[in-house]
């Protein structure tokens, strides 16, 4: 068993949740009464691969279906694989 904190990985992909203990961000990046971060003055980069990164500018929302939504729609034919079987 491992100790809570520390990520053991595999080949494969693996998730990692944590929880954020501290931030360091520059002044007025982050509004401290409701944790907002300002995004117009943030202006994220984002890795890709190796050593190549892109500038984050463009910014939308997509609504994420849940899986059961989604399963419904692959049930029905609507233009999406079959859902997986279950183990």
């Amino acid at each position: 068993m491992q100790a809570p904190g520390r990520a053991f990985f595999l080949a494969g992909r693996e998730l990692l949740v944590g929880e954020v203990l501290r931030l360091h961000a520059r002044e007025g990046l982050v509004d401290a009464a409701n944790m907002h971060v300002d995004l117009a003055a943030y202006r994220p980069i984002g890795r890709m691969f190796g050593n190549l990164y892109t500038y984050q500018r463009d910014r939308f929302a997509m609504d994420r279906e849940s899986y059961a939504q989604w399963s419904a729609r692959a049930r029905s034919g609507n233009g999406v694989s079959e859902p997986l079987k279950d183990p």
